[in-house]
């Protein structure tokens, strides 16, 4: 983080983590290959200072302010074969999230830009029947973005971020099969 041009010394933004619904559509290309896209509802999560920034507290919140996201992530896994109805995967993809709206607090006009990122995948269907199965999955998303605004209670200061976002994202769920 920069503010007026200098860089503070141990500034980290944190995002506390989030539950929210999430969808997959799937696409089986072969017996082992399947392509999926994962998305869900836009989350508004929280940036809050932490690190050095705690310092500013008071004239500052610690909240940096609030971003409206719209993640969404694309894979190819591979199966690792059938064993009694148990079908683990391994995968890898691309992430691109859309930063839908901002909310000002320390930090106003903030403007974030969208951002590419990659992810790694691991999960299993557990075949019920020839049509339902359950399914426990990880994805790990690495993602780099930047960030500008003002901080009006350090003298209207002009604020520039870079921040990694490398969120897990666990999800269980029921799946049915065409």
């Amino acid at each position: 983080l920069k503010l007026a041009g200098t860089q503070v010394p141990g500034a980290v933004l944190d995002v506390p983590s989030k539950s929210l619904p999430l969808g997959e559509i799937g696409y089986e290309l072969t017996d082992r290959w399947t392509a999926r896209l994962a998305i869900g509802p836009p989350p508004t999560v929280t940036v809050l200072a932490g690190g050095s920034l705690k310092q500013y507290s008071p004239p500052l919140s610690g909240v940096i302010g609030k971003l409206t996201i719209a993640p969404i992530i694309l894979s190819a896994t591979y199966s690792l074969g059938d064993f009694s109805g148990l079908k683990p995967y391994i995968g890898a993809g691309i992430s691109y999230t859309i930063v839908i709206d901002t909310k000002d607090a320390d930090i106003v006009n903030i403007h974030a830009k969208n951002a590419w990122g990659s992810a790694l995948q691991l999960g299993t269907d557990w075949v019920v029947d020839r049509h339902w199965s359950v399914f426990l999955d990880a994805r790990k998303v690495f993602l780099k973005t930047t960030g500008t605004g003002t901080v009006t209670a350090l003298g209207s200061a002009a604020a520039w971020g870079e921040a990694s976002l490398d969120p897990l994202i666990v999800t269980a769920g029921v799946a049915y099969h065409f």
